[in-house]
């Protein structure tokens, strides 16, 4: 696992965001009401879910990946060697129901480890091959901000597959580009609490070992950063 530094806080000062407006299309309506449903039906099942995701996604995907404002954004994405900050990100949509991303991660630049306050979702891989790592929480130290964690799975997804998060399961995770350039279609239901959110900074470099303990010094994040 790579150290990356607390200065990576403010990474959302550098990226462009502009909203496209394809709420108009019903396709995306179809999406957000198909990942609420899979969620409220599969509450409490989480192996169930992934399934029923990964259902819906390959029933929508080629519809989802023509639309022709998905397809703009990522033909406006820059290439890996026009980046120097870990991601770039489009808004596609946001009103109270959801919030629709298209998000670029770049290789050797892994997106550091963040939550997702009052939210759930999903991350779906359009282009390249990412590895999403998880981990969660074992205590708290609010004096210092220091978080004791806990190394959970990793899970790599290449094009068409899809990971996904809600309040009290991979809540917590990075995303790290496996190719120079890895473009994520990220949908939070309802939008994320941005006052709440935070990166979460390890405080060694270890390899991510599920099971294995580590400190990481918790940041708010100041920035929108797309995830």
């Amino acid at each position: 696992m790579l150290a990356i530094s607390i200065s990576g806080a403010t990474v959302g000062e550098t990226a462009q965001q502009v909203i496209i407006d394809v709420w108009g299309e019903d396709i995306w309506a179809e999406f957000v009401d198909g990942i609420q449903a899979i969620y409220e039906h599969h509450a409490d099942h989480e192996a169930d879910r992934q399934a029923a995701l990964v259902r819906l996604v390959d029933m929508m995907y080629p519809s989802l990946f023509n639309d022709p404002a998905l397809q703009q954004a990522m033909a406006q994405c820059p290439q890996a060697g026009e980046k120097t900050s870990p991601s770039w990100w489009r808004t596609l949509h946001e009103d109270m129901i959801s919030q629709i991303t298209l998000v670029a991660v770049y290789q050797d630049q892994a997106m550091p480890l963040h939550d997702h306050p009052g939210s759930r979702g999903v991350s779906l891989v359009l282009s390249g091959h990412a590895k999403i790592h998880y981990a969660n929480v074992t205590e708290v130290d609010p004096a210092s901000g220091m978080i004791e964690m806990v190394m959970a799975e990793s899970q790599e997804c290449h094009e068409q597959e899809v990971s996904s998060f809600d309040i009290d399961h991979n809540n917590i995770h990075s995303i790290e580009a496996m190719t120079p350039c890895t473009q994520v279609l990220v949908v939070h239901t309802p939008p994320i609490k941005r006052k709440d959110q935070a990166f979460y900074f390890p405080l060694s470099n270890e390899q991510w070992i599920p099971g294995q303990p580590f400190t990481a010094k918790r940041i708010q994040i100041r920035n929108n950063f797309g995830h």
